[in-house]
C-alpha cells in the first residue's frame, strides 16, 4: 500500500468526521437524521469486515468489493434521503 493511498484515506475519513460533527452540532438535519453522517462513517468498518468475511467464505474478492460498495451506497442513499426531506429554510438558516 502506497503512501498516497494512506494519505488520501486519512483525508477522506477526517473530512467525513468534520462534516458529520458540523451537521450534528448545527442540527442541519432534523431529529435522529443528524447523526447519520457520523453513523455511516462508524459503520464503514463493520461493513467492510462483514463483506470481507462473506467474500472469504465464498472465495471471491469481487463479492467482497461489491458487497462493501453496495452496503456503503445504501448508507449514502439514506443520507441523501435525509437531506432531501429537510426543508430548504432549515438548511439555509443554520
Amino acid at each position: 500500500m502506497g503512501a498516497s493511498y494512506v494519505i488520501l484515506t486519512v483525508g477522506i475519513v477526517a473530512s467525513l468526521v468534520a462534516l458529520g460533527i458540523v451537521i450534528a452540532k448545527n442540527r442541519v438535519l432534523r431529529g435522529r437524521w443528524r447523526w447519520l453522517p457520523l453513523g455511516l462513517l462508524a459503520a464503514q468498518f463493520p461493513i467492510f469486515i462483514v463483506a470481507g468475511a462473506i467474500g472469504d467464505g465464498i472465495g471471491s474478492e469481487n463479492i467482497t468489493d461489491g458487497l462493501g460498495l453496495a452496503l456503503t451506497g445504501v448508507g449514502w442513499t439514506l443520507l441523501g434521503y435525509a437531506i432531501a426531506r429537510t426543508p430548504r429554510n432549515t438548511l439555509a438558516t443554520r
